[in-house]
């Protein structure tokens, strides 16, 4: 995760440092957790979060808040109007582990499904009488 140094217009220097995070999905029908491949977000650390990543290594389990930000902008070759959106990291925790092996079971909402309501059969339906509603 190295630091890049980016120079504002102004002069001012800046410190990012970027971090993408396998994420894990909890199954809706048994709430087992399964590793996600194709959920990866980036993070940013911007400034003084950047030292927040020091001490993390490839494959430790990390609980990280985060704001969202974004703007729009428009492109100065088509014209068009584009957004971009940042994930900026604002606290990064390694997850505590009970044994040394085993993570600490985080309480996940369980899928409930509930039963499909059908509408009783009636002859009285209403006239359309041409309202919207």
């Amino acid at each position: 995760m190295p630091t890049k140094t980016t120079t504002t217009k102004e002069g001012k220097t800046l410190y990012t440092r970027e971090v993408a995070v396998k994420t894990y999905r909890f199954n809706p029908e048994t709430g087992e957790p399964e590793l996600s491949s194709w959920n990866t977000p980036k993070f940013e650390a911007r400034e003084d979060t950047c030292e927040l990543l020091d001490g993390l290594k490839i494959g430790d389990d990390v609980r990280i808040m985060f704001s969202v930000s974004g703007a729009s902008y428009k492109d100065k070759t088509t014209n068009e109007q584009k957004f971009f959106t940042s994930l900026r990291i604002v606290k990064i925790e390694k997850e505590v582990l009970s044994s040394g092996v085993e993570e600490q079971p985080v309480q996940q909402a369980t899928y409930n499904p509930q039963p499909s309501f059908q509408q009783p059969y009636s002859d009285n339906l209403p006239i359309d009488d041409g309202r919207p509603f």
